[in-house]
């Protein structure tokens, strides 16, 4: 198949989005940041404004669930018997497998550790009772100007990068004892082997780790 035509048949099947141009909700400083992002997606899927729009909204949706997920397994009280139920619904729907790479960092040291999608989730679960945060926050922001062209991996499948930066917080009481930005690349696998297309998160590797107040101060700039 033509990788544009595909391109069309992922955008207008896993993107069908109720939103209007105008509805989108800009989270940049001014309309021309935000056009700026608009005409990147354009230019990476070969598509026209209409369907870079829907990729966005839907970049962003996707984000948003991500966030709400992560930050309770990280933030919940509940017991670990509840939060396995979470960690399982996590992976199955937002993953391609148990096992997708995800890549940690830290501001306290200098190395890259590498953990399944599973151990990662489990892992977060403890940060509680690891660190005694007695809350924790993780948020997630989509920086598209970091985003790849899509590229054919097999038969049916395409996969396309996009750059989010995380944001870490963890408080004891009503001070912030760490927080960090990480930069991540989320690889995203489409498949329309089937008569309903997917997209799950392949792998998430780690670009860098800045300070939370660094990144504050520089995003839009």
């Amino acid at each position: 198949m033509n990788l544009n035509k595909c391109i069309i048949v992922i955008v207008f099947f896993l993107f069908p989005c109720k939103y209007t141009y105008s509805e989108v909700n800009i989270s940049y400083n001014n309309t021309s940041e935000y056009d700026r992002v608009i005409n990147h997606i354009q230019e990476k899927l070969s598509c026209d404004e209409k369907k870079a729009v829907r990729f966005y909204l839907f970049i962003n949706y996707f984000a948003e669930g991500i966030q709400t997920e992560i930050t309770y397994i990280a933030e919940s009280a509940e017991s670990m018997t509840i939060k396995e139920k979470k960690i399982n619904y996590t992976i199955s729907k937002y993953f391609e497998s148990p096992y997708s790479n995800v890549q940690v960092s830290s501001l306290s040291r200098p190395s890259i550790f590498d953990f399944s999608i599973h151990t990662y989730l489990h892992r977060l679960a403890r940060l509680r009772s690891r660190y005694h945060y007695t809350e924790v926050k993780i948020m997630f922001e989509p920086d598209y100007l970091g985003m790849s062209s899509v590229e054919k991996i097999s038969e049916n499948k395409y996969e396309i990068s996009v750059a989010m930066w995380q944001m870490f917080k963890g408080y004891i009481g009503d001070t912030i004892v760490y927080s960090d930005a990480t930069r991540k690349k989320f690889r995203f696998l489409f498949d329309y082997s089937n008569q309903m297309p997917s997209v799950k998160i392949s792998e998430i590797l780690v670009a860098e780790t800045i300070t939370l107040d660094y990144y504050l101060n520089n995003r839009n700039r």
